[in-house]
């Protein structure tokens, strides 16, 4: 059965929110100086997708490592250790679990409404 679920950004500590927004700047601010085909702007980014993911921004996560991946293969080749990197983090992200009740259970997301503030799961 269908479940709606909010996967994406939750009421968390102003501390965590703060340092997202740093890691973001960070991010920006790499991507200006030294563009997006920087292994340094690549590894800055998946640590900031890494941390939006536990910080349960799923979708802006999911998102970052979709381009991280792209960009990475093709400056850096399928071997290299940045491309496995986000590779891996971006695996991660595609197993996703709900707590139905006490239970955590795997799950297939079906679409996101609401701008991504919620998902239709499956599971």
């Amino acid at each position: 059965a269908a479940v709606e679920a909010r996967i994406s950004g939750d009421s968390r500590p102003k501390k965590e929110e703060s340092d997202l927004s740093s890691l973001r700047a960070r991010y920006y601010y790499m991507l200006q100086m030294n563009g997006e085909n920087d292994v340094g702007t690549m590894q800055v980014g998946t640590y900031l997708a890494s941390k939006l993911s536990k910080a349960h921004h799923t979708i802006e996560a999911s998102r970052l490592l979709d381009r991280l991946v792209i960009i990475s293969r093709r400056v850096h080749g399928s071997d290299h250790k940045q491309t496995k990197n986000a590779e891996s983090w971006w695996q991660r992200l595609q197993l996703r679990c709900a707590f139905v009740g006490c239970e955590q259970q795997p799950y297939e997301a079906l679409r996101y409404e609401n701008d991504g503030k919620s998902c239709v799961i499956q599971g």
